[in-house]
């Protein structure tokens, strides 16, 4: 299977304004060669076909002018004359091999005739055939080094570690602050992972909180069960982060293993006030008596297709903000401050009651049939979105 991978784009070169393109092939060339001076002769105007020039150190080094702002000439004793480069930089969308000839004809045979090496940097990509021309003018002319950086040499250096501050000072990208950012949020994530692991465990109940909320624990009349905290317990410590109990129900599984039904209008998965003490009297003696309901028929169903359905909630390590472990009087169990109140709502799973393993399967849209008897299809509603369908395993 092919997997995605998270890649930057090609980096736009052309957006950069002509000077700015030379900017930054001059910045690329400082630890191309051991220069004693380069030029930005573009920047200046009249350059005489020279974008930028560069004076390269060679010979003896140890008699090269100390302060190295001057380019040597044949009689500083001691040390060979310096070798000079032609820098040219060309920001064009493409450059075919008859364009490239025109831009060589432009240099005068007077400044050709003194080169030692020369560089075109150019914005896009070369073929073969331009990357010849060039060669065969250098080789005319006595030119002993002829380099092209198009665009995907340019962009090879400049994704070079050294070469990260380029990056960011012309594209706004920095590799180096990526795998900072990315080796943090891994810390992050591993530390919560174990601190998870040290106080809570599988069964346990625990409330989930709404970090910017503020209204805790007092609940509006008008607003039961839509508080920004809810009251849960956690099934499985997954390695992407909490498994939780999203709703529980009873339900029906075929001798084929594959239809189902479930009464999802009952929520079995619900706390007694003990636990959630936002649950009314009332509300809690008709969730009892509903549930007498409903037991008394389907415990009337052979064993073989007497099941339980069950969604969950994945809630990513990276959302958990804290963990509060001895809870309040209010709720004396952990509390855990989400950046926001949800998850990730998983399919609904159909899971046999008899059985080592159980028979189970997720639940599909097109299985689904209407096997409880009249007096429990009021507990029977729509079925689940066709999106939080998974096939069976």
């Amino acid at each position: 299977m092919v997997t995605t991978t998270r890649t930057l784009n090609p980096l736009p070169f052309h957006d950069l304004e002509p000077k700015r393109f030379e900017d930054l092939v001059r910045q690329l060339l400082y630890d191309f060669r051991p220069w004693r001076l380069l030029e930005a002769t573009g920047r200046g105007g009249a350059d005489d076909g020279f974008d930028a020039r560069g004076y390269e150190r060679a010979g003896d080094q140890s008699a090269v002018d100390p302060e190295g702002d001057l380019p040597s000439g044949d009689d500083d004793e001691g040390a060979a004359p310096d070798r000079l480069w032609l820098i040219q930089c060309k920001r064009e969308r493409a450059i075919t091999p008859s364009k490239m000839a025109k831009h060589l004809a432009d240099i005068p045979d007077t400044e050709a005739g003194t080169l030692y090496g020369i560089v075109f940097a150019i914005a896009c990509d070369v073929s073969k055939a331009t990357r010849d021309v060039l060669r065969q003018w250098a080789a005319r002319n006595g030119i002993a080094e002829a380099h092209i950086w198009a665009k995907s040499e340019l962009e090879d250096a400049v994704f070079q570690p050294k070469n990260d501050h380029i990056l960011f000072a012309y594209f706004g990208i920095s590799l180096q602050i990526r795998r900072r950012s990315a080796r943090t949020a891994i810390r992050a994530r591993l530390a919560t992972k174990k601190r998870c692991e040290k106080v809570l465990s599988e069964g346990r109940t625990v409330l989930l909180r709404d970090s910017e909320d503020d209204s805790y624990p007092d609940q509006d009349a008008d607003k039961v069960g839509k508080q920004n905290w809810r009251v849960t317990e956690i099934l499985e410590m997954h390695p992407r982060g909490l498994i939780l109990l999203a709703s529980r129900h009873f339900a029906y599984l075929a001798d084929d293993g594959v239809r189902w039904d479930c009464l999802d209008g009952f929520n079995d998965g619900t706390k007694s006030r003990h636990e959630d003490p936002w649950i009314t009297q009332k509300d809690e003696a008709k969730t009892a008596e509903d549930r007498a309901t409903i037991i008394s028929v389907w415990s009337l169903l052979p064993l073989e297709n007497r099941a339980m359905a069950t969604r969950v909630i994945l809630v990513p390590y990276d959302s958990i903000l804290a963990i509060d472990d001895t809870g309040d009087m209010w709720a004396s169990y952990p509390h855990i401050y989400l950046d926001e109140l949800g998850g990730k709502l998983g399919g609904l799973v159909i899971e046999g009651v008899q059985g080592y393993p159980p028979s189970k399967l997720y639940a599909e849209r097109a299985q689904r049939i209407s096997a409880f008897p009249p007096e429990l299809q009021k507990w029977r509603v729509a079925p689940p979105p066709a999106q939080t369908a998974r096939k069976n395993k």
